[in-house]
């Protein structure tokens, strides 16, 4: 399925829902999806992070002898539960913001042009390859792989890409459901699902 999306010029867990007539312009499509991978991501990084942090803050607060971030109700500080973000050192929010302005900076718009990879550029190089194997950048793809767990073959790669694009969306739901469930039941995460973050049979 995901071999007919990309020769039908259809991107990764591409379903067809397109309201706003995106597929109309390539650039645009293209675009879309470079911040539908960006926000994806982010998501992931928080979805996991929230209940986590909900668990250690008030340990790590007391083994680094600090006041800790979450509400007294335990909850996560954002926009709609309170809490005091003037807490977080400046240095902290500084440093987010100067790792995202070099990342956007080098990375930002990667995929956007239509770049072309040799995919067997290694093999290549060792001879182990005559002919070079062109591939297409696709939007996100940062060619950061240390673990190797990116697929070398073209139908492992559409679905890594799928997963990646399927999972972030998950996550960017999971999230603003994590908020509103918090805002509106004044409980946290892990209290909300203790199935969750308890030991079985306790």
């Amino acid at each position: 399925q995901q071999q007919q999306q990309q020769q039908q010029g259809q991107m990764p867990a591409d379903y067809n829902i397109d309201l706003f007539g995106v597929k109309k312009d390539p650039e645009m499509l293209r675009r879309m999806r470079l911040a539908e991978v960006k926000h994806g991501r982010l998501a992931m990084l928080a979805a996991a992070a929230w209940p986590l942090q909900e668990l250690f803050d008030p340990a790590l607060a007391n083994l680094l002898k600090v006041a800790p971030l979450l509400t007294q109700d335990g909850r996560n500080p954002d926009v709609l539960n309170g809490g005091d973000l003037q807490q977080i050192s400046p240095l902290f929010w500084s440093s987010i913001l100067g790792a995202t302005i070099t990342l956007e900076l080098l990375y930002g718009e990667r995929g956007l042009k239509g770049e072309i990879r040799i995919e067997n550029a290694d093999m290549i190089a060792r001879g182990e390859a005559g002919r070079p194997v062109f591939t297409e950048v696709s939007p996100g793809d940062l060619g950061f792989d240390p673990l190797m767990l990116y697929p070398d073959d073209r139908p492992g790669q559409l679905r890594a890409q799928a997963g990646e694009i399927n999972n972030g969306r998950l996550a960017m739901i999971a999230l603003v459901t994590f908020v509103l469930s918090e805002y509106f039941t004044g409980k946290s995460i892990v209290e909300l699902t203790p199935q969750f973050f308890t030991p079985i049979g306790q």
